[in-house]
């Protein structure tokens, strides 16, 4: 689930917050804040359940992730004599803080989230290798892709298509190839 949502935009204002119940963000949305749950009140839910920061000089700040339009955002709350909360647009919390994180890039909810997912099984496990094995496998299946052999004659991959990044390559290092009959 993304961010509660807000009904028009913050200002000045105070903009009543509906807490969300249940603690349902990533780990890498919430980084340091933590959900408290509390008891019902008089068969109601207790407007305390929700999340909350320890901030240098203000312990158990309650803080929502909440939706503007198109955006999502952390913001502070505070609490009226009614005990419901609300923020206004200087309790905003900026992305780049020391407590609270934000949508990773590989997010669909990423404002920048290109939806590239890989396309097939080699992808995939190309994609659980580090860079320096991602960027061998690349060359190697590029090689084999365009200059493959028949299988009763593989082909082998010269040492200059080892790229230099590889933990010393082994001299004259063949991979053969098998590939479907043409």
């Amino acid at each position: 689930m993304a961010g509660v949502g807000l009904i028009g935009e913050l200002s000045n204002a105070k903009k009543t917050v509906h807490r969300r119940q249940t603690d349902d963000l990533p780990i890498h949305i919430k980084r340091h804040a933590y959900f408290e749950e509390h008891p019902l009140i008089k068969g109601r839910t207790n407007p305390q359940i929700g999340y909350y920061i320890d901030k240098p000089r203000h312990r158990k700040t309650p803080v929502e992730f909440v939706t503007e339009g198109d955006n999502n955002f952390w913001v502070e709350l505070r609490q009226n004599n009614n005990r419901t909360f609300y923020t206004n647009w200087k309790s905003k919390v900026p992305t780049d803080n020391n407590y609270l994180g934000w949508w990773s890039p590989n997010d669909p909810q990423h404002p920048d989230y290109l939806g590239l997912e890989p396309q097939t099984e080699v992808t995939e496990q190309l994609m659980l290798r580090s860079p320096p094995q991602i960027f061998t496998s690349l060359i190697i299946l590029c090689y084999l892709a365009t200059l493959c052999g028949t299988p009763e004659q593989p082909r082998t991959i010269p040492d200059h298509y080892i790229p230099l990044c590889t933990p010393e390559p082994s001299p004259a290092a063949t991979y053969p190839a098998t590939c479907p009959a043409t």
